[in-house]
């Protein structure tokens, strides 16, 4: 009969042989996990491993936040506590140690305190983390240190800091020209340790962000080290009102959560801002534990071992 040739009469049929369907099976398995590899690798937006996160921030990072489950929001840097998690905030310790021996013996000894500005990203990234738990490192090493909270939307240093809910400070936003700065500082249980957070004032967290940075200089001169907790880089504005006075800029990038598209934006951002020195500290790496090793040596202090 005239017409349309069968399928059987010209073209490729269907295998007809076990192994030669085999075959063909493997063959189009293969295109299609490469395919949907592909599809996942471009539709993953996160930082998966610390050389990916190095080659974002385009340098070593200087220290590494094991991730070790359910360190909760405490304090893990205590006298009584040496192992990876809190000795990895001992090794950034170290790092500024460092930086600061550096930069004396290249220019001069800063005749006031050292200002380490901790940001990330996006929020999420540990960075209220490192920079409570840097500050009792601090503190550790017999440096008076000013924890500073900066990230007015989401306040959470207090929380870190204190056994309670803090007491509102006695002075409306308006007033604050007409007291030192020294007087917004609240104790902490942490001897050595003080606190500088504005938030619960009656103002925008743009003005709260500008009041503090005010303080800084003042502040500078009657203590060793200030950390400040800043707002997400890729989320407001307030960060800019203190880059200028960063001595230290860290940046937190935790593994698996962190965006590679913020964080081109802030580095790109940070990089045009600042003049500090910038610290790369990767979150939530899996490292294998041990129980003899020695993380870094330390200048002038004792070494940490976990």
């Amino acid at each position: 009969a005239k017409g349309y040739p069968n399928a059987s009469d010209t073209g490729l049929g269907a295998p007809k042989t076990r192994p030669t369907r085999a075959i063909f099976g493997l063959g189009v398995g293969a295109i299609v996990g490469a395919g949907v590899a592909l599809l996942v690798s471009r539709l993953d937006r996160r930082i998966r491993s610390r050389a990916q996160a190095e080659l974002l921030f385009g340098a070593p990072a200087s220290v590494v936040i094991p991730d070790v489950g359910g360190a909760g929001t405490s304090l893990v840097v205590r006298p009584d506590r040496h192992d990876q998690l809190s000795d990895s905030y001992r090794t950034l310790r170290s790092v500024l140690t460092f930086a600061e021996a550096a930069h004396a013996e290249a220019e001069a000894p800063r005749e006031r305190a050292a200002v380490v500005l901790v940001v990330s990203p996006g929020s999420g990234d540990g960075k209220t983390s490192i920079a409570a738990n840097l500050a009792a490192a601090l503190v550790e090493a017999n440096r008076r240190t000013i924890a500073v909270n900066t990230d007015f939307r989401r306040p959470t240093l207090a929380g870190r800091l204190l056994d309670d809910d803090p007491v509102p400070l006695p002075f409306a936003f308006a007033q604050l020209s007409e007291v030192t700065p020294t007087q917004l500082l609240r104790r902490t249980p942490t001897p050595n340790l003080v606190l500088l957070d504005l938030s619960g004032m009656d103002a925008p967290p743009g003005s709260l962000a500008r009041a503090t940075s005010q303080a800084l200089a003042p502040l500078a001169r009657v203590a060793d080290m200030i950390v400040v907790d800043s707002s997400p880089v890729g989320a407001t504005a307030e960060v800019l009102e203190l880059l200028p006075y960063a001595d230290h800029v860290v940046v937190a990038i935790r593994l698996d959560h962190t965006l590679t598209g913020a964080t081109q934006r802030s580095m790109q951002l940070l990089r045009s801002l600042t003049t500090g020195a910038m610290h790369l500290v990767v979150v939530g790496e899996n490292i294998e534990r041990t129980t003899t090793r020695c993380i870094a040596p330390v200048v002038s202090e004792r070494s940490s071992c976990m």
